[in-house]
């Protein structure tokens, strides 16, 4: 199997240069139009009022450029947090001129890029978790097309149609999927990204291969003036494998979400944006397609670092299997601390702590300054070490024990 490295410093390296300095970028989707044509949205038990909440389901709309640049947006909503986890599958069928296809009769590389960002909500970033990337034509087991009730090829709708895929996590970082890793998901840095400010995503694609890596601008992680090759980690690391294998055109670009459920632990729950969807099917092209808007504030938002790290190696411990009143099992993601008790800590910032419920860490060290969180109900809470574990809630200006 041939990688991409093998192909830029194979025969084929003249060819490929060639390609990179005069092949142009084809557009997918600008969402100059709002009524977004050729999207197709799946929203499983969409009709199922105990499955999605119908006051607040999940959504894309167009809006403009939400950090002052000229040109739209996709906004991204997830829907809200419920018992049951909520998704939502957006497929837009790429133009044919676009399309990734094989076998190609010169080269093995393509490229997608397209832009995403994460907003500030209210004084937190958002919590997201959003995947993107593209997905080839549906076939059976017998390599027929399978189709829809009206005769066209059937959308994607699951996590597993997925064949190119990166996510922004709950965890606020930015993974790539690759198949061949255990995990598959792999965090492209393992620090939180910026909000309120665009990063520039390459897909270099060798579709033969059904592999492809990672590029990325923008921030305070990658400021340019060149996009920074981000998986694989080191060029002697293969590229990452196709999620799901295919030979099939390369013929939507696809969009997942997922809320998380109350029990199990929020996900995404929060906007993000999506924007400038562009695909070069001739070759390896890292420069920015032209006419793209605006790149958002010359400051970004500093990413939040999780202020438990520290404490994992000492007063936090795997929650007793027994012992405890609070109707919690041990399991992944649980915690305990001293003064704290047990809570649920996998989807920081998020926390859940019963009865105090969901918190959002704002800022601060729990051994030094005390740290700072918000409830929606509650509002502004504030802890620190010596406090026995109670929190300091600023609205009845008084310290109560959860």
């Amino acid at each position: 199997m041939k990688s991409i490295t093998a192909l830029l410093t194979g025969s084929l390296a003249l060819t490929l240069g060639t390609a990179f300095l005069w092949a142009d970028w084809v557009v997918v989707d600008r969402f100059e139009d709002p009524e977004l044509p050729n999207w197709y949205i799946h929203i499983p038990n969409a009709d199922n009022p105990d499955r999605v909440d119908p006051d607040n389901p999940p959504y894309i709309t167009v809006i403009p450029d939400p950090f002052g640049g000229s040109g739209n947006a996709l906004e991204i909503f997830p829907g809200v947090l419920i018992d049951n986890t909520v998704n939502m599958f957006a497929s837009l069928l790429v133009p044919e001129e676009a399309r990734i296809v094989d076998p190609f009769p010169e080269v093995g590389l393509s490229t997608l890029y397209f832009r995403v960002a994460r907003p500030m909500v209210g004084n937190r970033p958002a919590q997201i978790s959003v995947s993107y990337g593209l997905v080839g034509y549906l076939i059976d087991e017998m390599g027929n097309l399978i189709l829809d009730e009206d005769g066209d090829p059937q959308r994607p709708t699951t996590w597993g149609h997925y064949s190119v895929q990166a996510r922004w996590s709950n965890q606020s970082t930015i993974d790539i999927r690759d198949e061949a890793m255990s995990p598959q998901f792999v965090p492209v840095r393992p620090e939180p990204f910026s909000t309120d400010t665009w990063y520039e995503i390459w897909f270099v694609i060798n579709h033969p291969e059904n592999t492809f890596r990672q590029y990325m601008r923008g921030g305070l992680e990658f400021p340019g003036p060149d996009p920074v090759l981000v998986y694989p980690f080191d060029e002697s690391v293969p590229d990452a494998s196709y999620r799901t294998a295919t030979f099939e055109d390369l013929a939507y670009f696809y969009i997942g979400t997922t809320t998380g459920s109350v029990s199990g632990g929020a996900s995404g729950i929060d906007p993000s944006y999506l924007s400038e969807i562009h695909i070069d099917p001739t070759g390896m092209n890292l420069t920015t397609p032209p006419l793209v808007g605006g790149g958002g504030p010359v400051d970004p938002v500093e990413p939040v670092q999780n202020p438990f790290d520290a404490l994992v190696e000492g007063e936090w411990t795997d929650i007793p299997a027994v012992g405890l009143n609070y109707g919690f099992h041990d399991g992944p993601g649980w915690s305990y601390h001293v003064d704290l008790g047990p809570f649920y800590s996998a989807g920081f910032p998020w926390l859940y702590h019963q009865p105090a419920g969901y918190l959002y860490y704002v800022d601060g060290d729990y051994e030094t300054s005390g740290i700072f969180l918000f409830n929606e109900d509650l509002g502004w809470l504030y802890t620190v070490a010596g406090s026995g574990g109670r929190l300091y809630v600023y609205n009845a200006d008084a310290w109560v024990r959860p």
